[in-house]
């Protein structure tokens, strides 16, 4: 039976005759039981259609005949297109459980084929005969013989244009092969050619190919498909982070091999998909197209760029797997803006909200992970991504008529009024900077996380309008406008948020002197819902006024502190160029790296900075004993382990003699030590107090094993790194320092076993933790008022 609103199309579409016959299972199945020796024909479900208002309808189909499931499609056309309807059953057909390959109804101008017969997908009638299928396979993979008499299991067929198979090997996958008609073979042939395996990203190598046959032979990619991790009652946040750094990295790679993609063909999809929607949803048609033009003149007025995209990136062409992500179909891919793939991502996850199967907090949180690790690799996120989310949407909102949903006008209906809020939201979002300040052009804000509606932080409103912003610089950091002539705002984004806490906003500025030159820079504004945090921002002024300069001779430095701005809850400070020490420690200068380290914090130390606050070794051993027995009542076969652990790690402490205290960092480790050539910047002062400096040196090689065990795969990866960081700063502050550098090494160890179960993503690495943390702990023996244990050098315990 017809739903309401295909019969309404059937109603109207005059030149298709065979439409209602496509639409309506229930005809459907009744053409077929009259034309056709069916015994029992059961179920028959619509799973896919593509309408051509005035042209033509193809519809595919599942059929259950008896214990078997067969897929069918059906093309009608015009009647005076029946010449080319007599095309598609031409020439050889393979028989089955229906009879014949193939069928036509010329009074109906419909036809139909049932698989693996397929209209121009001449060669899957080869995949589905054994000897047929060991012959082409031994011409695509002439060097993989173990592929050669492999199963074929289909994983998506979409009729007349592609065919997506694993090549099964009794039960393991081997390869992937894809079937396309001859217009997509080009494109795809040359697209998954084009891009390579990348730092997190990787990337299927062409394994064999028949440009005869428009086969593809594809290594085949293991993992789980990130969509499903998204919807699993714990989301894998890590996992998308590294989604977001593969992105970037496919993002950097060149394009020459690509095919351009010009913001009018964009403008010309969008109003394509505006105008079949209302053909569509004759209801909608107005809203429809007044939405699709608005999004085309926008997209048009962006600049053009050439940057590879994949085209078509979402939850399912991503496959997690370790600390790497594979990213698939590369069949969409062209050079283009980035912002389009992020974008698709988001209104993916928009259209999951809106029917229910994520909530908000969710969407929100997987879109900030997502772009933090986008950022992490790219150093930036593009700036149009909510104008693309909302580009997104409309197209989605097109196809959900193809995949037979009954619900797809009300989806198509509710996926329109989100676009809608998007581009008001947009055009709130980007100010026209008020006369007399001469900026040039909008002002582009970037809101990705929608800050600006945290019910807890109303001030980042007016932290995100330019105006404000400008206004409220220009009266508390005056010293930018010293000796300057004019100031500018570029643009605004969002780059972390923590909802109801905290928000860290960077600011792009030209800085214009009067003597005609100019300078471009960027401040980043950490705002805080209890108020501004002017105790870290007086720390660092003093930190930098004193030794810690942006010119200091010593190359070690902090980021330059600018002001407080009390209306936004924000402190600001420039931005420093420059990567973390995570990424370069495991490289091949990491020993002079660490060296380096240790100085930036025996500078520290020695600065003589006071601060109001203190942690001692009681405040450490505190933390565990709050956090480890939460652990062991997640997980009760863990407890005595745990009650063990916490009693060796009293005794380690207790052995350490009282150190000679000093300003510390407390938070320090590999993310927060910017590199940038020979100078080093220590950022993020916000736990800084008075301790024991062995402690900044514990916390940091601790982090060090744990990031050789969960990123090296091997807990001692960055050993010599370890020994070189722990002696070089030894060597500065004295032997006497070792044995608290030991034991907090140690005890950092044991944190980060508390700290993996808290991330989905490092949960597999928690046992590992364990046994490692209980390992060192049984090699540390009190002697003598010392702590042994450790490398010969007594750094973390290697041996």
């Amino acid at each position: 039976m017809l739903s309401p609103a295909d019969a309404d199309i059937v109603r109207r579409e005059q030149a298709v005759p065979g439409l209602r016959t496509l639409l309506d299972p229930d005809e459907f199945a009744t053409m077929l039981r009259g034309a056709l020796a069916i015994g029992e024909l059961g179920k028959v479900r619509p799973i896919y259609a593509r309408y051509r208002p005035g042209t033509s309808c193809l519809a595919a189909y599942k059929l259950r005949v008896g214990e078997e499931s067969i897929t069918v499609y059906a093309k009608a056309l015009r009647r005076d297109a029946l010449g080319a309807l007599r095309k598609v059953v031409e020439g050889p057909k393979v028989p089955g459980k229906l009879g014949p390959g193939a069928m036509i109804w010329e009074d109906r101008a419909v036809a139909m084929l049932i698989f693996p017969n397929d209209g121009k997908l001449e060669v899957l009638p080869r995949l589905v005969d054994d000897d047929t299928k060991k012959h082409l396979l031994s011409e695509l993979l002439p060097d993989r013989p173990d592929l050669w008499e492999s199963i074929v299991e289909g994983i998506r067929y979409k009729p007349e244009r592609r065919f997506l198979a694993r090549l099964l090997v009794g039960a393991r996958p081997g390869a992937a092969l894809k079937v396309y008609n001859q217009t997509e073979y080009a494109i795809g042939a040359n697209n998954t050619a084009a891009v390579q395996s990348r730092g997190p990203l990787r990337v299927a190598r062409v394994l064999g190919r028949s440009d005869r046959h428009r086969v593809l032979v594809l290594e085949w990619m293991a993992g789980q498909r990130l969509s499903e991790l998204l919807l699993q009652p714990e989301p894998s946040l890590q996992s998308v982070r590294l989604t977001g750094a593969a992105l970037a990295e496919l993002h950097a790679q060149r394009s020459a091999a690509l095919p351009r993609l010009a913001r009018d063909r964009e403008a010309a999809t969008l109003l394509t998909a505006g105008e079949v929607l209302g053909i569509l949803l004759p209801n909608l048609a107005q809203r429809a197209n007044g939405l699709a033009r608005e999004l085309a003149e926008r997209l048009a007025a962006e600049p053009q760029l050439h940057r590879p995209i994949h085209g078509d990136f979402k939850g399912q062409q991503v496959l997690v797997g370790g600390d790497s992500v594979a990213i698939v179909d590369f069949d969409h891919a062209a050079a283009g803006d980035p912002s389009s793939d992020l974008g698709l991502f988001l209104a993916h996850l928009e259209k999951e909200a809106l029917r229910g199967d994520m909530t908000r907090n969710r969407l929100e949180t997987v879109k900030g992970a997502l772009l933090e690790g986008y950022r992490q690799v790219a150093g930036d996120i593009p700036g149009r991504i909510e104008l693309h989310t909302a580009a997104r949407l409309l197209q989605i909102a097109r196809r959900r008529y193809r995949h037979r949903r009954p619900d797809w006008p009300e989806s198509s209906e509710i996926l329109l009024d989100r676009v809608d809020v998007i581009l008001k939201t947009i055009a709130g979002n980007v100010f026209r900077t008020p006369p007399g300040r001469q900026a040039k052009g909008d002002i582009p804000v970037a809101d990705a996380f929608g800050v600006a509606y945290d019910p807890a932080m109303p001030f980042l409103a007016g932290a995100l309008h330019p105006s404000e912003v400008e206004s409220q610089l220009e009266r508390h950091i005056p010293q930018l406008y010293s000796g300057k002539a004019r100031l500018s705002l570029r643009a605004i984004r969002v780059t972390r948020y923590r909802p109801e806490q905290r928000c860290v906003i960077e600011y792009d500025l030209d800085l214009e002197r009067s003597d005609a030159t100019s300078e471009t820079i960027t401040l980043v504004g950490k705002a805080r819902a209890r108020g501004p945090d002017e105790l870290t921002f007086s720390l660092v002024a003093s930190l930098w006024s004193g030794s810690f300069g942006t010119y200091s001779q010593d190359g070690i430095s902090v980021p330059e502190p600018l002001g407080v701005v009390p209306a936004f809850n924000m402190w600001l400070q420039r931005k420093v160029p420059g990567v973390t020490a995570a990424h370069l420690m495991a490289g091949p200068d990491g020993i002079a790296l660490v060296r380096r380290i240790a100085e930036a914090a025996h500078k520290l130390h020695r600065a003589g900075v006071p601060s109001s606050r203190s942690h001692t070794m009681a405040d450490e051993l505190r933390i565990l004993h709050e956090r480890l027995p939460r652990m062991a009542q997640a997980r009760p076969e863990w407890a005595d382990r745990v009650e063990r652990l916490l009693s060796l790690c009293d005794r380690l402490g207790g052995a350490i003699p009282e150190p000679k205290v000093a300003g510390i960092h407390r938070d320090f480790y590999p993310s927060n030590v910017i590199v940038d050539g020979p100078r080093l910047y220590v950022l993020d002062f916000d736990l800084y107090c008075n301790g024991d400096p062995g402690l900044d040196i514990g916390n940091f090689l601790g982090h060090m094993t744990e990031h050789a065990l969960r990123v090296l795969g091997d807990p001692a990866a960055l050993a010599d790194r370890e020994d070189a960081l722990a002696e070089r700063f030894i060597e500065l502050s004295g032997e006497g320092v070792r044995a608290s550098l030991n034991a907090y090494a140690t005890l950092t160890l044991v944190r980060h076993v508390h700290l993996s179960t808290q991330f989905p993503e490092r949960r597999r690495f928690t046992e590992g933790l364990l046994e490692l943390s209980e390992q060192r702990l049984g090699a540390v023996k009190p002697q003598d008022g010392e702590v042994q244990g450790g490398s010969q050098s007594g750094a973390a315990g290697h041996q």
